[in-house]
């Protein structure tokens, strides 16, 4: 089954939501034009660039040179494979400072309008039938 996520950037200055749909691919996370997802430049000492890939049903997260994920004490990641409830935290080489934690959640809300949306169609049409 396929689902649509939200992706949680969090820091101390900073809260931001993006809804990852069932039929995107590929979205591009980060302070450059050609980001999708688009993040302010001046909350960081250098542009970022996040790819977001989904192969397989499964998503995957790339950064780019001068950034690493940290996922539970696994070590510098250059690509996080992201799981429903997955909180990695995205960082600078150098220094080894936390620019902002991602959270990668199933879109609970969304799941629930269209349980809704399916329960009222199936209401509707015991009705007409009658």
């Amino acid at each position: 089954m396929e689902y649509q996520y939200k992706l949680i950037l969090i820091n101390k200055s900073m809260c931001k939501e993006f809804i990852i749909t069932e039929n995107m691919t590929e979205i591009l996370l980060g302070t450059t034009a050609e980001c999708s997802f688009r993040l302010n430049r001046e909350n960081f000492f250098e542009d970022i660039k996040i790819s977001l890939i989904k192969k397989n049903k499964v998503w995957q997260a790339v950064c780019n040179d001068g950034l690493y994920f940290s996922k539970g004490g696994s070590g510098k990641l250059m690509v996080a494979e992201l799981k429903h409830g997955d909180v990695i935290s995205l960082k600078y080489t150098e220094s080894g400072n936390e620019l902002f934690k991602i959270r990668f959640v199933i879109d609970i809300d969304y799941k629930m309008f269209l349980l809704i949306q399916i329960y009222h169609f199936q209401y509707l049409d015991y009705f007409y039938h009658c």
